[in-house]
Order: C-alpha cells, then structure tokens, then sequence
C-alpha cells in the first residue's frame, strides 16, 4: 500500500496522541521520544523538516504564522485550535482528520484544525 504519513507530535499535544496515531498506521513520533522535550520552535521543526515529518502542533502564535514559519519550508504544518476540548477529543480529531487526508494534500502547507473543519493557507 501507500507509505504510511510521517508526523511529529509537538509535546503541547497529549502524549497519548503518538501511540494512537501509529495505531491508525501513521508513523507518528512524539518530540518527547526523540530527546526534545523542552527543545526550542526551531529545534523542533528542524527536526520534523530533517525527518520529513508533517509536524503538529498547537503553538498558532509560530506556527500559525505564516510569516514567522513559511509553510513553502516545510514539509506541512498542522495547527490544532481546540482549546475547551477534552484530551481524548483532541487525540480522536487529530487521528480521524489525517487518516482522512491524502500526505501530499498537507505537503508545504499550513493547516488550522479546528473541531468543525480543517482549513489549509499556503
């Protein structure tokens, strides 16, 4: 089949999120895994655009930024805006939008998650 999409899981996301995603066959690392828990913006995405992984997060402020991180650069950005959702929501959303969503529909692009939809600026 096709290769399975690689994600990284920022540590502002539960731990749980990782596990789950490669329980949906993602190949999902969490920041925490790799020795970068506490590691800087830059750090952290050097990392995801190093390994080619889709890096998600829930820092809107960098990341949601287009000017201060240029989506061309990388290889995808998902913002996650779900601030009064339970753990195990966010954890279900995340899993079910990119198990739902072609890798190269993500590639060199921004995408704000939100509980109702998913919108992509590049």
């Amino acid at each position: 089949g096709r290769l399975a999409m690689k994600v990284l899981c920022d540590e502002n996301l539960p731990a749980s999120l990782a596990p789950q995603l490669r329980a949906a066959a993602i190949d999902a690392t969490d920041v925490r895994e790799v020795g970068l828990a506490g590691a800087d913006d830059d750090t952290v995405l050097a990392h995801a655009v190093y390994e080619r992984r889709i890096l998600i997060t829930i820092d809107v402020r960098r990341f949601g930024n287009v000017v201060a991180t240029p989506p061309a650069a990388t290889p995808g950005l998902v913002v996650v805006r779900m601030p009064s959702s339970s753990t195990s929501a966010v954890v279900q959303r995340i899993t079910s939008f990119l198990t739902g969503v072609d890798e190269a529909d993500l590639a060199g692009a921004l995408t704000i998650l939100e509980p109702g939809s998913a919108r992509r600026r590049t």
